[in-house]
């Protein structure tokens, strides 16, 4: 069996350029029928290896512009999520292994990209299986030409892979232990645990009164106890958790010092902000969160993580990270230009009168397709990093005050998905693996009214996962999200990089006039009214109690 017998051969697919996650799907399933029910995952090869590597999907679903945003000229791949199927087709995979072994062919028939093709027109990709029949790789390749074949080495190299270890070799699975491991031990060895520092802020100023406690000296390395001002929370670990996630919401919106899309933000060029290091202190924030067991700042630009990560040179083309629409749009239309005339037409626009200091000085006539690329890439990286490095590098070093950000560097692609808007996306199933239930004893009446308020609890979770709960319908629906209910009950919107030090757990009240949720973020745990046994009503109740009580530490 292989995949072109089940239908999985060639086929070219044209997506929206801003398809949505259920377009994709639509797109996706209409064309291979035979992966409704199994799922799939969309692959990309890492940015310094050949393994294959899972794209994360974020909240939101995975869309067009969110591949494009990860992508840029990697290679993707669509592997079924039903892993019976990859083995049943080990055998034909040996085969294919065999065969390609002995060919005399070498000549180089590389797969494409996946790239946009305008700022009009579709996103086309297509999955080359003209050798399928021969070589049954549990992969199709997504290429923008479908007379392109399969790179005959990487096919290998999945073979390889598949016959060892019957699963793509994950570089992100790779390094997470010993990431997490060593990150661990330099939370043991940095951390005072005795020495705790009292933190005292207001709410509505979080960003300035973080900022100012920074600037007199607060020490990253010693515990925080956070009291908010007006909230009677005695801080045993919830109002700590609850600072972080609301201090790195509010280091994003700041205006003054990003700019830029929501999870892509980029510094902006504040020569004041410089020289009062106030982006010195944004990097010892973001340190002391990590460090804390807090949230990781996971709204920078993909531009800017790879500058942190792997320095200028591992900065890859990401023309949506531009905060100027108007360049944006230059810019792509440059990159989508398919005539020399267009081409240079395009580098005379008044936009980019800029580019001759760049040492883009040649009149345009100078310049042909074959430079686009090259153009595209300094026009991008000025931008997005050089035109902001002395911020970046500030931040950079104040998040390196204790070694993080070194030690993020020798685990780059666990550190990406840490950093990444799309990290570690909430599901119902990991929230349900979570929590602990704490039931009362077997066989009373308690066990089993609890019974069924957990699985009322259970169902909720999943509704929302599927987007069937709103906070509020009017004026317009507002979803309710899984990440406000880990925030009512841990304070937490997610899960720190090394866990929660402790597990959240769940408990029921059986007062017949309770029919709200309530919670302990010290405790981190949630408990659950068995008074009300219609699935609806407990919803409801449910939604109501969460959402209007956000904001508030310790007992809710």
């Amino acid at each position: 069996m292989n995949l072109a017998s089940w239908g999985l051969g060639l086929k070219r697919l044209s997506f929206p350029r801003e398809a949505s996650s259920a377009e994709i799907d639509t797109i996706v399933y209409g064309s291979f029928p035979q992966l409704s029910g199994r799922g799939y995952d969309i692959l990309r090869t890492g940015p310094k290896c050949k393994s294959l590597v899972v794209i994360a999907t974020p909240p939101g679903g995975m869309t067009i512009p969110y591949m494009m945003d990860i992508v840029q000229q990697s290679k993707l791949y669509i592997r079924p999520k039903d892993h019976s199927l990859v083995e049943q087709l080990q055998t034909d995979v040996a085969d294919a292994s065999k065969n390609c072994s002995e060919s005399d062919d070498s000549s180089d028939k590389s797969p494409r990209a996946f790239r946009s093709k305008g700022a009009d027109r579709a996103v086309e990709v297509s999955s080359s299986a003209s050798d399928m029949e021969q070589q049954s790789s549990p992969f199709v390749s997504l290429l923008d030409e479908s007379e392109e074949e399969f790179d005959k080495q990487l096919k290998l190299a999945i073979s390889a892979s598949l016959l060892e270890s019957n699963a793509v070799v994950d570089a992100v699975e790779t390094e997470s232990i010993p990431f997490k491991e060593a990150l661990k031990k330099l939370c043991e060895t940095t951390i005072k645990p005795k020495e705790y520092q009292r933190i005292t802020i207001r709410r509505s100023h979080i960003f300035d009164d973080s900022i100012r406690l920074f600037q007199k000296g607060v020490c990253c390395n010693k515990p925080f106890k956070v009291t908010f001002i007006g909230e009677p929370a005695v801080d045993l670990g919830g109002p700590l958790r609850e600072y972080f996630t609301v201090m790195m919401r509010a280091i994003a919106k700041n205006s003054s010092l990003f700019e830029g899309r929501t999870g892509q933000r980029v510094l902006r060029s504040n020569v004041s902000a410089v020289l009062e290091k106030t982006y010195l202190h944004v990097g010892r924030m973001m340190g002391a969160s990590l460090l804390q067991g807090g949230s990781p700042p996971t709204f920078l630009a993909n531009s800017i993580v790879d500058y942190m990560l792997y320095g200028i040179e591992g900065v890859q083309l990401r023309i949506n990270n531009i905060p100027d629409i108007a360049l944006q749009k230059v810019l792509k239309e440059l990159e989508d230009a398919s005539s020399v005339s267009e081409f240079q037409g395009l580098l005379d626009n008044p936009v980019l009168s800029h580019r001759i200091q760049l040492g883009i000085d040649k009149p345009s006539t100078h310049y042909h397709l074959t430079d686009k690329s090259h153009i595209l890439r300094i026009l991008c990286i000025h931008q997005t990093i050089l035109s902001s490095k002395g911020q970046i590098d500030q931040m950079m070093e104040g998040l390196n005050e204790h070694g993080l950000l070194s030690l993020m560097k020798k685990y780059p692609e666990c550190a990406r998905v840490m950093l990444s808007n799309a990290t570690e996306v909430l599901t119902a199933a990991a929230m349900i693996d979570l929590f602990q239930v704490e039931y009362s004893s077997c066989g009373s009446n308690n066990r089993q009214k609890e019974e069924a308020s957990i699985i009322m609890f259970y169902d909720y979770l999943q509704d929302i996962e599927d987007g069937k709960v709103f906070l509020s319908t009017e004026p317009t629906k507002v979803q309710m999200a899984l990440e406000k209910v880990l925030q009512f009950t841990t304070g937490s919107r997610s899960i720190p990089p090394l866990g929660f030090d402790s597990s959240p757990t769940i408990n029921f009240c059986h007062d017949p006039a309770v029919t709200l949720p309530t919670s302990n973020t010290c405790s981190m745990s949630i408990t659950l009214p068995t008074a009300i046994i219609n699935v609806d009503t407990f919803s409801s109740r449910m939604t109501y109690g969460i959402g209007n009580s956000l904001g508030c530490l310790g007992h809710v």
